[in-house]
Order: structure tokens, then C-alpha cells, then sequence
């Protein structure tokens, strides 16, 4: 019984933290361009589309796109990007294309989702990306995937948002104090900077508890209060544990005595029923006959009770 009510507790108590991300939209959506510069002035791109979404989703080739090849996850149809693999309500595209950039380096790409994590990855000392309508941040150049990248991006606010980007193959990149993350396919490489990679990760979470039931009360006050509880739980099933031993020792205990006392009883009973038969045998009450079964009875009796009484004592 009591495993059960401190079973009912603990789900109790899980039970604001399992709202929160229950009601939580985890599944984070990825957009990245890998872009390698050619020696005739165009550039190669591998862009990479992870997050919500169903077979038949449809992604906009990129104006200007030449050599366009779909490598995972999709195929082309009219100029189309279709999902044709899903997984538990998530894409993951991969296609290949080429741009030949006009003179000023700048090109146009259209990020189709919301919230979308956009960000460009230029190979280390192959210059830079800046744009003219988009806030951008970068980070220092680390590696992913054997090669060292430089990320630069941002949060896409809008389904459909277009973007206009400038590469400069001969730009040094000014790395920001931001947090990026980039995708690499078969493994997650994280890219931070010493700046709140936990602070976003806390921002996050703060948003989502007050987006619960429980935003009333400050998330680390309750999972606080939770711990003492659970801490009292425990404590309290020690304590009923070790008074549930003392019982049954007790109980044991007062059984032996029981037993042990009536054991003693039983002896001097024999006793007295071996001397009876004898004053009755010399008072002719009784035959030889009666007196030898009754006194044989007697004696085995005496005998095992005396044995049992020698396991109490020993």
C-alpha cells in the first residue's frame, strides 16, 4: 500500500514538467547552404532541409540554380523539390545545385519555413557572406564534417521569407557573439561561441513553462519545492520500512516466547503424568500392563519436547 501511494505522488509531481513539453513544439527546423567557390566564379551549394513535414512538401528550386541534383530525401519534378522520405513528422532533404553569381556577388534564396535556422557555411579563408536586407551573425571558423567552416545566419521569421545574400571570395569574415548550429547529415557538429549557448537553451525553457498551466510560479522555485517533497518521500519510506522491521521482529520475538513457554508447559505436564502413573502402578490403581504403554507414551513425549526446548536455548 504504501509503494502505491508514493508511486501516485511521483506522477503527480511529473506531471507539470510533462505538460510543458508536451506542449512544447521540439522539433527544430534546419535550412543550411554549404557553399564552395569555383575557379570559373560560380559557386557550388549543398543545401541541407531538416524539420516538420510530410511526403509531397514542396521546396522552390533556387532562381538561377543550374546542375540541380536531389542526393537524399526528395526527388525533382518541375523545378520542384518534393519530400518523398518522412520520418515521425520530419523531412530531410539534400540537393545539390550550382549559381553563377553576377559580378556583384549577390544572389537570392527563398527560406520556406518559419522559424527556420538558416545559416551559410563558407569554407574557412574562401571569403565571406554578408547581406543587404537580413541581420546576420557569425561564428568563428570551426570544423564539421573534416573541413573548417565559417557559419553565418539567422532565424527565419516568416514562411517564404527571401533573403538576398552577398559572397565575397576574398571578404574576411567578422565573427559575432552568437550561438549557431550546424547539421552535417550523418552527425550534429554545435558551433558556439563562449557567449549563452545555456542561456538560450534557459530562455527556451522559461518560455515554454510560462506558456504552460504551471507559468504562474517560477519554474526553478517548483522543481526546488519538487525535491524537497521527493526528498520527503524518501525520507518516509525509510522511516516506514524500518518501522515495519521493528514490527515484524517484535512479532517474531513475541512468538518465540509463546512457543518457548508453552514448550516448558508441556514438559512439567509429562512430569507430573510419568509421576502420577507411578503412585498409581504402587497403588495397585493400575496393571503393569497400562502402566508400561502410559509410562513409554510419557517418556517420548518428555523427550521431544526436551529437544525442541534445547533448539530455544542453544
Amino acid at each position: 500500500m504504501k509503494k502505491k501511494i508514493i508511486s501516485l505522488l511521483l506522477v503527480l509531481l511529473l506531471i507539470p514538467t510533462i505538460q510543458v513539453f508536451a506542449n512544447a513544439n521540439m522539433a527544430a527546423t534546419s535550412n543550411y547552404l554549404y557553399l564552395t567557390p569555383n575557379e570559373d566564379g560560380s559557386v557550388s551549394i549543398l543545401n541541407k532541409i531538416t524539420g516538420p513535414g510530410t511526403k509531397g512538401t514542396e521546396f522552390a528550386v533556387p532562381e538561377g540554380a543550374t546542375e540541380v541534383n536531389v542526393t537524399k530525401g526528395g526527388s525533382l519534378e518541375n523545378d520542384k523539390i518534393i519530400a518523398t522520405e518522412e520520418i515521425e513528422g520530419n523531412i530531410n532533404i539534400e540537393f545539390q545545385y550550382t549559381l553563377q553569381l553576377p559580378e556583384s556577388g549577390e544572389f537570392k534564396y527563398v527560406i520556406p519555413q518559419v522559424d527556420a535556422e538558416f545559416i551559410v557555411l563558407v569554407p574557412e579563408g574562401k571569403g565571406a557572406i554578408t547581406s543587404s536586407d537580413a541581420d546576420l551573425t557569425t561564428a568563428p571558423a570551426m570544423e564539421v564534417n573534416g573541413g573548417n567552416y565559417v557559419m553565418t545566419g539567422f532565424i527565419s521569421s516568416e514562411a517564404g521569407q527571401e533573403v538576398t545574400l552577398k559572397y565575397d571570395p576574398t571578404g574576411t569574415p567578422n565573427p559575432t557573439p552568437t550561438t549557431l548550429v550546424a547539421d552535417t547529415g550523418a552527425s550534429t557538429d554545435t558551433a558556439t561561441t563562449e557567449t549563452d549557448n545555456s542561456s538560450a537553451n534557459t530562455s527556451d525553457f522559461e518560455k515554454m513553462w510560462a506558456d504552460s498551466p504551471f507559468g504562474f510560479i517560477n519554474p526553478y522555485l517548483f522543481f526546488a519545492i519538487i525535491a524537497i517533497i521527493l526528498l520527503l518521500i524518501i525520507l518516509a519510506g525509510v522511516y516506514f520500512s524500518k518501522q515495519e522491521e521493528k514490527s515484524i521482529t517484535k512479532a517474531s520475538t513475541d512468538d518465540n516466547d509463546q512457543a518457548f513457554k508453552l514448550l516448558v508447559a508441556n514438559r512439567q505436564t509429562l512430569l507430573d503424568k510419568t509421576l502420577e502413573i507411578e503412585e498409581m502402578r504402587q497403588n495397585g490403581e493400575i496393571s503393569e500392563e497400562e502402566y508400561a504403554i502410559k509410562r513409554d507414551v510419557y517418556r517420548d513425549l518428555l523427550i521431544k519436547v526436551s529437544l525442541q526446548l534445547r533448539a530455544y536455548t542453544e
